[in-house]
């Protein structure tokens, strides 16, 4: 099985949310550590683009854009997490 690939956006300096982003994908890749890859892009530059993003945070998975603009709650990452295919 592959790893699920994870890809966070947040801003510069963090606001609320993308620094609660960062708390909570420490979270997820300490629980999930061996099933998950994750990237995190502390800013809104090119890549931020590239990937139609409109508002940070951001979290992609598998390449779909999952949350924009806010931070989710750690429920709502397991199940995104779920659809992509983590058993």
């Amino acid at each position: 099985m592959s790893r699920i690939e994870i890809e966070a956006f947040t801003s510069v300096p963090p606001d609320p949310n993308s620094a609660k982003l960062e708390q909570l994908i420490k979270e997820i890749a300490q629980e999930f550590a061996n099933k998950i890859e994750i990237v995190v892009y502390p800013d809104s530059g090119k890549l931020f683009e590239e990937r139609n993003l409109s508002a940070s945070p951001a979290l992609i998975v598998n390449e779909l854009i999952r949350f924009i603009g806010f931070c989710p709650d750690k429920e709502s990452v397991i199940i995104a997490l779920k659809e992509s295919g983590l058993d």
